[in-house]
């Protein structure tokens, strides 16, 4: 029932949605292992964790975790190295794990070569991904819930007066490049006149 609420609330008044993440119920069998596949999606809809019929969930103390919600954390600093973070998620109740892993799917808007997923336990660590390339996703698999968050290596471009140039190394290169033809083109006119 109450599931049906919040699906009718949110076609009704979006922001509410924001407001409140769904919580996905974990059915269980005598032994706490789930009894069938759930695809848990974030408040923005870009972030997948599915779970796999078989998986015992449970929290510090062991005991069955009965939900699961995955938030879309807004306007997050953080850095890791030389990545910065594209997007960030809470995935709770925080420290519940997953035996087997869980499967972890993330959109993203833009096509990025150097991006991965972390997870934030007293410090960032790298989860191992498979990228797609063509469909903007990444895919992993996490052991446990708590923040995770999407990196991108930083970037190297600046902008100049609304044009973008590669990196400043570059921008070297092509003042070298003009300062050379300056001086040919002063050269060819001396001699030409």
């Amino acid at each position: 029932m109450g599931i049906e609420i919040i699906i009718l609330v949110t076609i009704l008044c979006p922001s509410y949605a924001l407001a409140y993440p769904m919580k996905y119920k974990l059915v269980t069998d005598n032994e706490n292992k789930t009894i069938m596949n759930v695809n848990v999606v974030s408040d923005d809809g870009k972030c997948v964790l599915t779970i796999e019929n078989g998986t015992l969930v449970s929290d510090r103390t062991k005991k069955v975790v009965q939900e699961i919600t995955i938030t879309k954390i807004e306007n997050i600093l953080a850095e890791s190295g030389d990545m910065e973070i594209l997007a960030a998620y809470k995935i709770e109740p925080y420290h519940a794990t997953f035996e087997p892993s869980a499967k972890l799917q993330i959109a993203y808007d833009f096509a990025y070569l150097n991006v991965g997923v972390k997870i934030y336990d007293n410090g960032w660590s790298s989860v191992p991904t498979n990228i797609d390339i063509k469909n903007n996703k990444i895919f992993a698999e996490l052991n446990k819930t708590g923040i995770i968050a999407l990196f991108v290596k930083k970037s190297k471009w600046i902008d100049i007066t609304g044009y973008i140039i590669a990196n400043q190394n570059t921008i070297l290169a092509i003042i070298m490049v003009m300062v050379i033809i300056t001086i040919v083109l002063k050269i060819a006119l001396s001699k030409m006149g």
